[in-house]
């Protein structure tokens, strides 16, 4: 029974968790590119308000400035992608579709003009948003040791969510906080959208199970 139930777990786990490696390693490799090209790829960033810039909502996570900024956020996204598999292994790519496109709207429609926006913090503060609200909403052992290490761990980021720096996104990170919150709170609806977008994803590749 015992062996039963550690692999019925482990074929639910197993996928979402290389969805997980294989995103952040997606966004190594873009680095390496980009720093081959001399940074060229940046330019690719989220540009608010421009029609080009609407193609920055998706290019925006798998870009970044500098091994810094990339290494910081792989430990953070390694972290929060990991809490979000531990409540529900299938909720992975629904929550990251969700955050990814609302924060990214967030930012094109309202971020500082004549800038560029690049870097997957976006992501990870809405990863962060929909765990604090998660724990909020759904209260069981594993949401509580979420939120416990979540704020024990990144509350001092909560600073971040505003301007404190001028070569910061600062709107990504709060748009990004935001879009977790309501990926929360509507997360049976944005289920079933994913669901209803399963087959245009499969088409364009791989689609971990639901």
């Amino acid at each position: 029974m015992g062996f039963s139930l550690w692999n019925q777990s482990f074929q639910e786990w197993w996928p979402q968790g290389l969805l997980m490696f294989q995103l952040l390693a997606a966004v190594w490799v873009i680095f390496g590119i980009n720093l081959c090209l001399g940074g060229r790829l940046n330019r690719c960033g989220l540009r608010p308000r421009t029609w080009e810039g609407l193609f920055g909502i998706l290019y925006m996570p798998f870009l970044h400035g500098d091994w810094s900024h990339l290494w910081n956020n792989s430990l953070v996204y390694l972290v929060f992608a990991a809490f979000i598999v531990a409540f529900n292994p299938g909720d992975l790519p629904v929550v990251t579709i969700a955050i990814t496109l609302m924060s990214g709207l967030g930012v094109w429609l309202f971020a500082r003009p004549n800038t560029i926006h690049v870097g997957a913090s976006g992501v990870i503060f809405g990863y962060m948003g929909f765990c604090v609200a998660l724990a909020y909403m759904v209260k069981n052992p594993v949401t509580a040791i979420i939120f416990i290490a979540t704020i024990f761990f990144y509350s001092n980021r909560i600073w971040l969510l505003f301007p404190i720096r001028k070569r910061m996104s600062w709107e990504g990170h709060l748009f990004g906080f935001a879009s977790g919150i309501i990926t929360a709170l509507y997360l049976p609806l944005f289920r079933e959208y994913y669901r209803q977008l399963l087959p245009l994803l499969s088409q364009l590749g791989y689609v971990p199970p639901l």
